[in-house]
């Protein structure tokens, strides 16, 4: 999903600041001031969030008390996302949700995606279900990579307890919670210009990124013009 991202942030050259964390926001002179982790300063006129709420909250409790507050009662839930390597096998499926599963929501068969990517190789994505994901946050990998591969085998009928590699992703904001989500990006003129979007203010996912970016930047342009 970052492949996007980069391609384009490539393209921009130096106005891009990778690996930037912004640790403080205020308003000088009617323009943004971020100061980043390392002590430099970045100002603009106008200003787009698009990290989790929790994260947006904290950035603007201090300076933009209303976004804060509107911003506060949107909750994301959790996911523990594990890829895991197999030898090259032929699937006759593509992906198979289970929104009302206990432990797995989701089962990736993500090398028919990109099939020459891993010429050798067969990929799956399991993302674990969001009850699962929070009762197993402390758990030790090794518990939670077993009961993802077990479930997975349960539900495809196929042996997965013994890939040949894996990677657990502890992701901490991955999804907006369903109940109070905002139909596109929240929109303030004071204390300066400010958007404050993601894929939560869009039903999550890669496809709610791309419609909540692409309303960000049509509501930045509008304040430009």
């Amino acid at each position: 999903m970052s492949s996007l991202g980069k391609a384009v942030g490539e393209s921009l050259g130096d106005i891009v600041q990778r690996n930037a964390k912004v640790i403080h926001l205020e308003v000088v002179h009617g323009q943004w001031q971020a100061t980043l982790e390392d002590g430099r300063l970045v100002r603009a006129r106008n200003l787009l969030l698009t990290p989790p709420p929790p994260q947006s909250k904290a950035l603007l409790e201090e300076v933009a008390r209303e976004a804060a507050a509107e911003v506060a009662p949107h909750r994301t839930l959790p996911c523990l996302a594990l890829g895991a390597c197999f030898s090259r096998a032929e699937l006759s499926w593509k992906g198979i949700q289970s929104p009302d599963d206990p432990i797995l929501s989701w089962i990736g068969h993500d090398t028919s995606k990109r099939p020459d990517l891993h010429p050798d190789c067969t990929i799956l994505m399991l993302h674990a279900s969001p009850d699962f994901s929070i009762a197993k946050a402390n758990a030790p990998d090794e518990e939670i990579i077993a009961a993802l591969l077990g479930r997975a085998s349960q539900m495809t009928s196929r042996d997965w307890s013994a890939p040949e590699g894996v990677f657990l992703q502890r992701w901490r904001y991955a999804l907006p919670a369903p109940e109070g989500s905002p139909r596109g990006p929240l929109v303030y003129s004071n204390p300066a210009p400010l958007v404050v979007a993601g894929d939560w203010c869009a039903g999550g996912r890669i496809e709610g990124a791309w419609l909540a970016g692409r309303d960000a930047a049509d509501q930045i342009l509008a304040a430009l013009s």
